[in-house]
């Protein structure tokens, strides 16, 4: 197609217009209307490529900026606009090529190694994460963006007090700054000042009140502090992020319709833990006269279908039978209106399968079943979990039956120590496995992991190991849970005591009878 200026420059003035608009949509549009009349103008590739990104179109947009840097490859605005695409459909590695040619090319561009200093983080390499986020700290010290990216590296890292400062300098050099009071609100609830952090968020808020981040940061303060009416109506805005949205469904959402007589979907979001925890709300929707249909992981179908008025589970990905309404099960506490003064207490609400687990000893000593670590791609993997190491003196100092209950990478910790423990791991491929094996023990003794969410919902004696910062379940200064009153919260006193955890726990192990009658 022939290059027509006069029309071209219309439409680029017209897309122009929409981008001064912030619709980004629709100057996109126009843009791409234009190329076909002037295919060599790397200009036009990016704006449509940059108006795609804005408007959420991220996979969308990365075709019209690789088209752009290969007609510009010398531009770094086009190079660092098509690392942040790539960053955001978690295509790390390529964006780190990206910023890193960025830099080739503007060496002190402080975008460049701040957002290089991110993709590093998310893709495993602190250090060198926090190597580049230095750099660009030396070259723009008074930028609150680059002191909130250092502080929030930082703080990943567990190096909260650094992470303060860094927060608390973004604030003053932009005291509207959204997200740099929000990151402080987090941070300071990791150090268990709960009244500033309060402060910190809602600040935050009343800058950015559409922001779903600054929302979920103030739930979890809430929550850990027991405020559920607030805290799980500000928790419905992980909706609107992108990593926690719950799966999508054609049927209404269950708002508060009359369920009699309903098909109701309930599907599982985020964590196995977080569906074992939820489930107990599961009774309620059948006793309002709901058929209650569960989505839910493949690996916890068979105990989730013994949950009291459960009418069909799904396993997976399988597809749902025709229903009436749906909701993301962690939006039933906020929808049945759960306080702490109305949680369901209705504990076993879990069974094991009444199959015999035939790995445990019959014999009469104490079978304590032990949970080290959690995932390792968990965001707070680094403080939930406990080095094995740290467990040799319970072990050893103890005269009772140990099972490890631990699946995963992690398992192998124990079987090179030439501890008397022994491994249940081959046995446990899923969660209906590991619930007989908790059945078979007398005591479970494990980190915040979708075990304790099991052990508890069965009804069994449970020792949560719980770091100095807790999940928002396990709340504040108490020994035990309104979720699980089987369970018993052994708390470290400062980040990364788990010395002390343990010293507590044989404690109380010392106390037990050594056999069981």
């Amino acid at each position: 197609m022939a290059i027509e200026p006069q029309k071209v420059m219309a439409l680029i003035r017209a897309a122009a217009e929409f981008e001064d608009r912030g619709e980004w949509r629709e100057a996109a549009d126009l843009y791409q209307e234009a190329l076909p009349m002037a295919p060599l103008e790397a200009e036009l590739w990016f704006r449509a490529g940059a108006n795609l990104h804005r408007s959420g179109l991220t996979e969308e947009s990365l075709q019209f900026l690789e088209k752009a840097t290969l007609l510009s490859p010398e531009n770094a605005i086009y190079e660092l606009e098509r690392g942040d695409a790539l960053q955001g459909m978690r295509r790390l590695r390529e964006a780190v090529i990206a910023y890193e040619h960025v830099l080739e090319i503007e060496p002190k561009n402080v975008t460049a190694y701040t957002n290089l200093g991110i993709a590093l983080h998310e893709g495993g390499h602190p250090v060198k994460s926090i190597a580049n986020l230095e750099c660009a700290l030396e070259i723009a010290p008074d930028d609150p963006i680059v002191r909130l990216n250092y502080g929030t590296a930082h703080i990943k890292m567990g190096n909260v007090d650094i992470a303060l400062e860094q927060f608390r300098i973004a604030t003053t050099l932009d005291p509207n700054y959204a997200e740099a009071w929000s990151n402080l609100g987090f941070a300071l609830q990791e150090v268990r000042e709960y009244d500033d952090a309060i402060t910190s968020h809602r600040r935050a808020l009343e800058l950015n009140p559409e922001n779903p981040g600054i929302h979920w940061n103030y739930s979890m303060t809430l929550l850990l502090l027991g405020d559920y009416s607030t805290g799980f109506s500000e928790y419905e805005y992980r909706r609107h992020i992108s990593d926690k949205k719950p799966r999508a469904f054609d049927a209404p959402e269950w708002v508060d319709q009359d369920l009699n007589g309903k098909r109701l979907l309930i599907h599982a979001e985020q964590g196995i833990g977080d569906t074992l925890q939820f489930a107990r709300f599961l009774p309620n929707l059948a006793v309002m006269g709901a058929e209650v249909i569960v989505a839910t992981h493949s690996a916890a179908a068979s105990l989730i279908a013994e949950v009291s008025g459960v009418s069909c589970v799904l396993a997976g990905s399988e597809a749902p039978p025709p229903h009436d309404l749906q909701l993301p099960m962690l939006s039933l506490p906020y929808r049945l209106s759960i306080q702490l003064e109305n949680l369901p207490g209705a504990v076993p609400y879990i069974s094991a399968p009444p199959e015999p687990f035939h790995f445990v000893s019959d014999h009469n000593l104490l079978k304590i079943g032990l949970v080290w670590a959690g995932n390792h791609s968990h965001a707070n993997d680094r403080n939930r979990s406990c080095p094995f190491e740290e467990l040799v003196p319970l072990i050893c100092g103890h005269n009772a039956n140990w099972y490890s209950l631990q699946v995963g990478p992690r398992a192998i910790a124990h079987q090179t120590s030439k501890l008397p423990i022994i491994n249940l791991a081959p046995f446990l491929t899923n969660f209906g496995q590991t619930a007989a094996a908790i059945e078979a023990l007398d005591l479970i003794v494990t980190v915040d992991t979708a075990v304790a969410h099991l052990a508890g919902a069965m009804g069994k004696q449970v020792w949560i190991l719980l770091p100095y910062a807790p999940d928002w379940r396990w709340m504040i200064d108490r020994r035990d849970s309104p979720w699980y009153p089987s369970a018993t919260l052994f708390r470290q006193r400062k980040p990364g005591d788990w010395k002390y955890v343990i010293r507590k726990v044989a404690d109380q192990i010392a106390q037990l009878p050594k056999y069981k009658d």
